[in-house]
Order: structure tokens, then C-alpha cells, then sequence
């Protein structure tokens, strides 16, 4: 495919490589859970929690899936990711960052360095009050943890109180310590999303990308598209307009246009970004 060597030999002749992992590489919840028989066998549509309470439960089950190395579908993702870094790598691409917009946490936990990573649309590593009391993020993984140790205990139980294991978990959720409402996990779209989830990854990354006027750089803008233009989509077009040597290869299956003005500095690609990410890595 010409189109795909093109691509390949920007990226050869790259000192710097910026990837944006766009929502395409988000895997769903429910795609991870309807596998998974500690959430099938809880009937949580039955039980007497919140909307919050439940959610923290399947977050809680997605999160021991992340941790297992047992779902397949994470496992899948995960080594996708890890065949790009390692392609990069295999080119001595070293300097490089990541922007994501997913949320669904896997490439935290692939090859690429965290501290070249940014996740401006939230992680389920930090929870906020949901109520918005204050802006500071709290971490979750003791929560996690202990919800999980929870729905473990009575798994394994033959016979299963509910309604004392319902109890249990609701004892279980964090409390704002100001208003004492349960919290919520630090993902957009959520209510009063706080920015301090990622602001020392965002100053991190504007940092590194100061340095990236007037050397070779490629933007390599994966799948993604308008849901948060705002955090990849136009950044990297900023980007391609300011430095003269830089170049944005954009790929989407459905907008995948550049604008008149950088398209001399672009290479549109009509592909899945992750159909692109499989092929570039053979």
C-alpha cells in the first residue's frame, strides 16, 4: 500500500513522534463485563444501590481485569499497544509522548513510559466528589481493592446473603469528606470533572512539546475524531501550521479531512485507526 509506506518513512525520518490514541481505541465497559461471571451472577440491576454504588462495582470488576492479565479483550489492546511502542523503539523513536482520549486505562499499563503520557479526558485512577465540593482528586485503587475483596468473599459463598453483601458493598463506596455523598471516578462527562486529574501530565506535556519547534516531528492522529476535538484533533493542526517540519498523519475511517491550509504538511489516511496501528507494525 503506498499510502501506508509513505506514512512509515515520515515516521523513519522523524526526530520526535507524537501519537494521539483517539476514542476508537477506547474499550467499553460493558464489553469487558459481559464476560466476566462475578458481574453476570450479581444481577445488579436487582439490587438496592445508587446508580454511583453500581457503577463503582463494575469499575471495581473492570479494574481487577486490568490488573488480572485474564481478559481478553484488555490482553488484545494491551499488546497492540505494545507493538507500537516497540515499533518506535525497533526506530530509535525514543523521544516520543502520547495524548489519549480513551479512558478505559489499558495503555497505562502497556510499554509506553507513563511519564510520557497524557490522559485529558479522565483515568480510573482518581475519584472526585461528585458533588463538586472541591477540585482535588483522590486515588482509587484502595477502593477497588476492597470492593473487589468484597465480591470475592461472597462469590465464592454457596449460599449468598444479598442482602448482607449488598450492605457490604454500600459500606464500601467512598465518602466526599465534606458532604459525605459517595464519590465518583475522575472521567469526562461525569459530573464536576476536575482538571487537576491530569494537569502535572498536561504541563509535562506542553513542556516537551516547546521543544519540538522546527525539528522533525510526526503527529500520528489515531481514530479519532469529535467528540473532544479540542484535546488532539485541533492541537496537532495548531502544531502543523506552527512547525515547518512537522507533519500530521491523520486516520479515521470517517473524518479523516485536513484543512487547505497544512495540507501540504499532511497525510489524510480513510482507515480505522486501529486497522492503521495493525498494519504499520507488520
Amino acid at each position: 500500500m503506498e499510502l501506508l509506506a509513505q506514512c512509515k518513512e515520515k515516521i523513519n525520518e522523524a526526530d520526535i513522534v507524537l501519537v494521539g490514541f483517539g476514542k476508537e481505541f477506547n474499550i467499553k465497559r460493558e464489553d469487558i463485563l459481559k464476560s466476566e461471571k462475578r458481574y453476570l451472577n450479581l444481577d445488579l440491576d436487582n439490587a438496592c444501590l445508587s446508580d454511583l454504588e453500581k457503577e463503582w462495582i463494575e469499575l471495581s470488576i473492570m479494574y481487577d481485569c486490568l490488573n488480572s492479565g485474564k481478559c481478553d479483550i484488555i490482553e488484545e489492546r494491551k499488546k497492540l499497544y505494545n507493538n507500537i511502542q516497540k515499533y518506535l523503539s525497533d526506530l530509535g523513536k525514543s523521544n516520543y509522548f502520547v495524548v489519549t482520549t480513551c479512558f478505559d486505562d489499558i495503555i497505562t499499563y502497556s510499554e509506553f513510559d507513563n511519564d510520557r503520557m497524557v490522559a485529558p479526558c479522565g483515568t480510573l485512577k482518581y475519584m472526585k466528589c461528585d458533588k463538586g465540593c472541591f477540585k482535588h482528586v483522590y486515588d482509587t485503587p484502595v477502593v477497588f481493592d476492597n470492593i473487589n475483596s468484597i465480591l470475592n468473599k461472597y462469590y465464592e459463598d454457596t449460599y449468598v446473603d444479598k442482602d448482607n453483601m449488598w450492605k457490604e458493598l454500600s459500606d464500601a463506596m467512598p465518602q466526599c469528606p465534606m458532604c459525605k455523598q459517595v464519590m465518583s471516578i475522575n472521567i469526562v462527562k461525569t459530573n464536576n470533572y476536575s482538571e487537576e486529574g491530569y494537569r502535572e501530565s498536561w504541563d509535562s506535556y506542553m513542556s516537551w512539546l516547546q521543544k519540538t519547534l522546527n525539528r522533525k516531528l510526526v503527529m500520528l492522529e489515531l481514530g479519532e475524531g469529535f467528540d473532544t476535538p479540542t484535546v488532539i484533533r485541533w492541537p496537532f493542526e495548531k502544531v502543523a501550521t506552527v512547525n515547518n517540519k512537522a507533519t500530521l498523519i491523520r486516520v479515521n475511517d470517517k473524518v479523516w479531512q485536513i484543512s487547505e491550509d497544512i495540507e501540504a504538511k499532511a497525510i489524510p489516511v480513510n482507515m480505522s485507526g486501529v486497522a492503521f496501528a495493525e498494519e504499520i507494525i507488520k
